[in-house]
């Protein structure tokens, strides 16, 4: 009987420790996105019968993610079993040339979202089409585009758009590849496509457009600026007083300048027009401000009118008007130097120029130039060139031919400016740089005497600090010569009888020198260069 108590006994314990409830462990969180395993039939070339793909994930897929694109575009179901996508063609497709893709945005049942774009190309041919494109693209404002932006290429035929020959999106960073490109020539469209349309609206939606043309292999990287296609025209939105002299006229985005001062009137209370004498912006880094320069203004109402002012993109303002308030006020400042270019003692500066001087208020083009000058200090003599009127107040100076290089330079300000009120700039102002070596070449011409009809070679050597040791000959007879297309520098110049045509004095053959140094000056034209070629 104590053997069967014993027997019940541990029987009961059995089934009392079956019976009781554990909670199971419930491991990490699943935080892995779905990854694609295989792809079935494989991608290629070769194909001649194909009736579906089927795309096998790691897990089982959440259908209402899925989506998948052909290009060009073919007829297919899709159908989603767990973690497999099948793409089922509704005819046969016997001679194949596609590229599926599938873009980012596939989900598991968890929401965990796929990042990667896929492009898988099924073609009868041999050999895959080599050629490939590239695009880095960046917002307008310097910003990455937002993820799922299109790129579309569309095959130009007969000068109009074909068929859409492939589509897919940028990926997190602004970038996307397009590979399997046909020889042709393709308009390449980029743009985010806020409403899910697959058509850019340009008003709304940032984008850009170009045109590529592929032979065979070629490879593009092509940069794209995504910006909105504006075609509204800028508004007047204030206008604002500052002194006497000045008034400060805004709009609602950025204009184009040119030809400013014949787009605007400013009116006062008799209908009478003031003058308007200059203008420049206002310094900010944006353009939708101008600061006008006028005859004076009083303390009463005045009109401005605007038409035919355009923006960055060429729209045009609507005519517009408003009201503002003139003051009595005169300006704060005086009269000055704003800033200027080069720097004082600079060196290694551009020969070609241009060169730049600005004041803070606005200058008389011709008075300036009676005031202004650019002198070689070596020699004083002057530089010729073109001062050029960048705003009213901004000037830049581009000489006729390229400075000397090695050679210090000299700005000379006369006093003498004066604005419309009366200040007035009456100390001189001046500032010398030093140049380098350019690159416009200059000629020299001269008289080599010689009685005979030998060749004779004259023989230029660069020397100096731009010595490059090099030389420069030329087969000449004697008499009259010029020689162009020499670089700029200082030279010596000698010149032999070559009797044996190796281009080489040897010391039987006549020879003779020009004294002291040649200076080639970029542009012009070294005369007198004489020779006496002694026996």
């Amino acid at each position: 009987m104590k053997q069967i108590f014993i027997f019940v006994c541990v029987i009961l314990v059995v089934i009392v420790s079956c019976a009781r409830m554990i909670a199971p462990d419930g491991g990490s969180e699943d935080t892995i996105p779905p990854q694609l395993l295989s792809v079935s039939p494989e991608p290629g070339c070769g194909w001649t019968n194909i009736r579906e793909v089927t795309f096998a994930w790691s897990e089982r897929l959440d259908p209402q993610s899925v989506s998948v694109f052909i290009y060009p575009p073919l007829d297919f179901e899709l159908e989603i079993h767990a973690s497999e996508m099948v793409v089922l063609f509704r005819d046969d497709v016997t001679d194949p040339d596609f590229v599926l893709h599938i873009p980012t945005g596939i989900s598991d049942t968890r929401g965990n979202t796929t990042d990667t774009v896929y492009d898988f190309i099924y073609s009868s041919s041999d050999v895959l089409p080599e050629g490939i494109l590239t695009i880095n693209a960046e917002r307008q404002g310097g910003s990455v585009p937002i993820p799922g932006t299109l790129v579309e290429l569309y095959a130009i035929e007969n000068c109009i758009d074909s068929l859409l020959y492939r589509r897919t999106h940028l990926d997190s960073t602004g970038h996307a590849e397009v590979k399997w490109i046909s020889p042709g020539l393709y308009r390449i469209l980029c743009y985010e496509d806020l409403d899910n349309s697959f058509i850019w609206e340009s008003d709304d939606e940032a984008g850009s457009d170009t045109l590529l043309n592929f032979s065979t292999s070629d490879s593009f990287t092509v940069g794209m600026y995504l910006s909105v296609v504006d075609t509204i025209g800028p508004r007047l939105i204030e206008t604002e007083a500052i002194d006497s002299y000045h008034m400060k006229v805004s709009f609602n985005e950025d204009i184009c300048t040119d030809g400013l001062l014949e787009n605007v009137d400013i009116i006062d209370s008799t209908g009478t027009d003031v003058l308007l004498y200059g203008y420049w912006e206002t310094g900010n880094r944006s353009g939708t401000s101008v600061i006008l320069e006028s005859g004076k203004i009083h303390s009463e109402p005045y009109h401005i009118a605007v038409s035919g002012v355009t923006d960055l993109f060429g729209n045009t303002i609507t005519d517009d008007t408003l009201e503002f308030t003139g003051t009595d006020s005169l300006p704060i400042d005086s009269l000055r130097i704003r800033s200027y270019f080069p720097e004082p003692g600079g060196t290694g500066i551009d020969p070609a120029g241009p060169y730049y001087i600005s004041f803070n208020y606005r200058i008389d083009t011709d008075s300036l130039g009676e005031r202004f000058s650019l002198h070689r200090i070596s020699d004083n003599s002057l530089i010729s060139g073109e001062l050029l009127l960048m705003d009213s107040r901004s000037f830049k100076f581009i000489p006729d031919h390229q400075l000397l290089g090695e050679q210090q330079y000299v700005f000379e300000l006369q006093p003498g400016l004066t604005t419309l009120w009366g200040d007035s700039l009456t100390e001189p102002f001046s500032w010398v740089f030093s140049t380098a070596w350019g690159d416009e070449p200059g000629s020299i011409d001269g008289y080599i005497a010689w009685e005979g009809s030998d060749v004779i070679v004259l023989r230029l050597s660069r020397t100096g600090g731009d010595s490059d040791n090099s030389t420069r000959n030329a087969a000449l007879l004697e008499g009259d010569y010029v020689i162009d297309n020499i670089p700029p520098g200082r030279y010596t110049a000698s010149a032999f009888v070559d009797s044996n045509s190796n281009e080489v004095w040897d010391l039987t053959e006549p020879y003779g020198t020009f004294p002291g140094v040649l200076l080639i000056q970029p542009g012009l034209t070294t005369k007198g260069v004489n020779i006496e070629i002694l026996p």
